[in-house]
């Protein structure tokens, strides 16, 4: 079935130090805005690497981040 949704794209740039003191803020805003948006899951690029949040997800990925 064939699924629909208008895309949202959302640009960001943020330091690796500033991103691991405030990874907890970005996963809220992640997990948010896929509930705003109504879609099943977002896809997230971090690091040259593409992750798929869904709003189901129970914990959050696990990420280190090289300053």
């Amino acid at each position: 079935m064939l699924i629909e949704e208008t895309t949202h794209i959302v640009y960001t740039i943020i330091e690796p130090p500033a991103f691991a003191m405030d990874i907890q803020l970005v996963r809220d805003f992640i997990f948010r805005f896929v509930k705003e948006i109504k879609h099943q899951s977002v896809a997230v690029e971090l690091l040259g690497k593409v992750y798929f949040i869904s709003d189901f997800e129970p914990k959050p990925p696990k990420l280190s981040v090289v300053a």
